[in-house]
């Protein structure tokens, strides 16, 4: 393969995986955020204690040496006491609301999260059936072939009419024409599956598309049943 081909391949792929990147980290990185915000409308429900202090000298001479003490030096420190009890009420709500902005951002990146993996399953799902039909196709047109070498010799003896020959011709054709259709949907599966995984089939071979460390996170926010079992998301090893 030319490797200014392998160059354009490569930077494509690293395109398609920095934009799924890009689009799902800010989905997850606004729920984080959104998660901050209640912790930070919750410490407004409690007491505030601050500590301050200041330190300085007055003096209407310029050249006035304050380190000899001849000038009035003065020096102010203590607490600071704040308390938000009249707005309980009022943060309450707040904190209500960003709880509700949370749980919006999770089901927003729950959906997301879906929506990968559907797609992901519904190409893998297209892919492995098409390559089962054209398995099944494949053993009917080696039928009709072996029936069509049976009739050209039947033929050729004088055993059946010419009319019996094309017609094993054309049942032929007809079968030929059927595997060259699910020949043509598998490669269109194969590319629908190759987009929904955004490239890099090859290093994922056999392995789950969803790690260990992953599913483990999704199965303690959502209940995912037996669909995270690694069984249940593995990549067939054969592509051929």
């Amino acid at each position: 393969m030319p490797l200014p081909y392998c160059l354009e391949q490569c930077r494509m792929k690293l395109k398609r995986l920095w934009q799924t990147v890009i689009k799902n980290g800010a989905i997850q990185f606004k729920s984080i955020l959104q998660s901050a915000q209640i912790g930070v409308k919750t410490t407004e429900l409690y007491p505030s204690f601050t500590l301050f202090g200041n330190i300085g000298y007055n003096t209407n001479d310029a050249s006035g040496d304050w380190l000899s003490g001849s000038k009035p030096l003065g020096i102010s420190a203590g607490p600071a006491f704040s308390w938000n009890i009249l707005q309980y009420d009022r943060i309450k709500n707040q904190i209500r609301l960003q709880d509700a902005l949370f749980e919006e951002s999770l089901v927003n990146y729950n959906k997301k999260v879906l929506q990968a993996v559907g797609e992901v399953s519904d190409a893998l799902h297209g892919y492995i059936l098409t390559k089962e039909q054209l398995k099944e196709n494949k053993k009917a047109v080696d039928a009709t072939v072996r029936a069509f070498n049976i009739s050209a010799t039947q033929y050729n003896n004088g055993l059946v009419s010419y009319q019996r020959l094309l017609s094993t011709v054309e049942n032929l054709t007809r079968t030929q024409d059927r595997y060259a259709q699910i020949r043509g949907s598998l490669a269109t599966n194969a590319i629908f599956l190759y987009k929904a995984l955004g490239g890099g089939w090859e290093i994922a071979r056999g392995k789950a598309y969803v790690s260990a460390e992953t599913a483990k996170k999704m199965g303690e926010r959502v209940d995912w049943g037996k669909y995270l079992d690694s069984n249940m998301t593995r990549f067939p090893e054969d592509m051929r």
